[in-house]
């Protein structure tokens, strides 16, 4: 976190939300890179689906990890 631009006293998702929230505002720069956020994240989003499916297994693409 020292080589981050602002440091909030927040939980960890909080921090992240606010931070998202002032780059799209353009007040700040993101903390991290976007596309490897996005791409650490496939299998969360995954996760959400399987449990909407019912709880069933689900494949990841590899192409699920492009953007």
């Amino acid at each position: 976190m020292k080589d981050m631009d602002k440091v909030y006293n927040l939980a960890a998702h909080t921090a992240h939300l606010y931070n998202f929230i002032e780059s799209v505002r353009e007040e700040e720069k993101l903390n991290y890179d976007a596309i490897k956020s996005y791409k650490s994240e496939v299998c969360i989003y995954k996760i959400h689906e399987a449990i909407n499916a019912g709880g069933n297994r689900i494949k990841i693409k590899a192409s699920e990890y492009e953007i």
